[in-house]
């Protein structure tokens, strides 16, 4: 594959690309630099990374973006309120939604960004004895 067909695809759409090469296949964070050069994230980073050489790229067979599958938060829901040990409103509300609706159809959640988060009894017992 030659750098500027690589730089077409990751242009201005930075994360986890499934690289095919002659030995395999290898998942790699990418972006693109702003001096028109192809990185990868540095191990924990968000913001900075190592430039990866032409030749590299040279030997590469294909570069495809992963997606990440779209999650179910409502039986997310559902699945932990089984698991209650606890009778409540909310886990009778959580037993008895709507898998087809969302979080906040089901009145669930608020629709807030930290949809889905769920904090067990066990962690507010750890971080409050």
């Amino acid at each position: 594959m030659d750098y500027q067909a690589a730089a077409t695809i990751i242009d201005r759409n930075s994360g986890l690309y499934d690289i095919t090469t002659n030995e395999g296949r290898e998942r790699r964070r990418l972006f693109f630099s702003t001096q028109g050069y192809i990185c990868e994230f540095a191990p924990r980073s968000r913001r900075r990374g190592y430039i990866i050489p032409q030749s590299t790229v040279a030997n590469w067979l294909g570069v495809v973006k992963v997606e990440k599958p779209e999650a179910n938060i409502v039986e997310k829901f559902r699945r932990y309120a089984s698991r209650a040990t606890f009778p409540s409103a909310f886990v009778r509300k959580c037993l008895m939604a709507d898998p087809t609706k969302g979080c906040y159809e089901n009145r669930l959640t608020t629709g807030t960004r930290i949809d889905g988060e769920i904090i067990s009894l066990k962690a507010v017992e750890r971080h409050a004895p």
